[in-house]
């Protein structure tokens, strides 16, 4: 009887001893299993992060690019200032120069980036600018605004190409791209709709000074320094100065300095007052 009850016992604990080992086995199995699963979430995790990481990266540092273009318009390199030239030219007149603008340096950066063009060059700006003088030109120059949208993404994208290609030949090139593409395309459409043109009368050598008070001549020297992107507003032209002036103060001066002398001397000299009060006469020597 006791041999039967120590055998029954023995079967009992052999029979625990081997579910305990099943049991022991089963879950290493699922620790195993979890670790395994723990460690692909881990790893497809930090994947993902390192995706989504590199894609903030690249969008900001496309948006950097875009900013450079618009400073680079005034021969210098600062984010920050493209920000401030931007409030500036949204200010002034034409209202679309702020759209179009942004449309053409957005389309010149964005060939850049697609086609693999100068990568220096399209981070600091320099194939950019030529784009977004294109885009406040057409707002400037084509009256139907989405003509002049498409006008612009094309002749900016452009403007691109034909800057990369200059820099290998001429350093720096300044505006040889943007005056190409945009009087190419200009004439192009001037043709096509046989428009004709006007004429614009030049001096009378009989001077218009006296015509303007101290506001209206300052108004004007402020116009000549907007006019840089092809609108027109006082305010602006104070804005771009201020921008300008993150660069570098002398800059500033000089700019000033040049819009005042053009302006004084086409007054002096009898030009059209209208124009003189836009600044047309005082953009290229500012």
């Amino acid at each position: 009887m006791s041999r039967h009850v120590s055998g029954s016992s023995t079967g009992e604990l052999g029979g625990n001893e081997s579910s305990a080992s099943v049991a022991e086995s089963s879950e290493s199995d699922d620790s195993t299993s979890s670790t395994n699963e723990s460690g692909r979430c881990c790893c497809c995790s930090r994947a993902s992060d390192s995706r989504e990481a590199g894609t903030s990266t690249t969008c900001m540092g496309f948006l950097v690019d875009v900013l450079n273009g618009i400073s680079q318009v005034c021969f210098f390199t600062n984010s920050c200032a493209g920000v401030v030239f931007v409030v500036a030219i949204l200010i002034g007149t034409p209202r679309t120069a702020v759209i179009l603008g942004l449309v053409g340096v957005f389309s010149g950066t964005s060939f850049s980036w697609c086609f693999g063009l100068d990568v220096e060059a399209r981070k600091d700006g320099t194939l950019g600018y030529n784009a977004t003088l294109v885009g406040c030109a057409f707002a400037f120059a084509i009256p139907d605004f989405w003509w002049a949208v498409l006008a612009t993404v094309g002749a900016a994208g452009m403007s691109a190409f034909v800057a990369a290609g200059l820099l290998k030949v001429i350093k720096p090139q300044l505006t040889l791209a943007f005056n190409f593409v945009a009087l190419s395309t200009l004439a192009f459409i001037d043709l096509k709709g046989n428009h004709g043109g006007t004429r614009v009368s030049g001096f009378t050598w009989n001077s218009v000074l006296p015509q303007m008070n101290g506001v209206e001549c300052l108004a004007a020297i402020l116009n000549g320094v907007s006019q840089i992107y092809f609108v027109s507003s006082p305010i602006s032209g104070f804005i771009i100065l201020l921008g300008i002036g993150l660069a570098s103060p002398f800059m500033t001066f000089s700019t000033l300095l040049g819009s005042l002398v053009a302006t004084l001397l086409a007054a002096g000299c009898g030009a059209d007052l209208p124009r003189i009060q836009k600044g047309i006469w005082g953009d290229n020597a500012a």
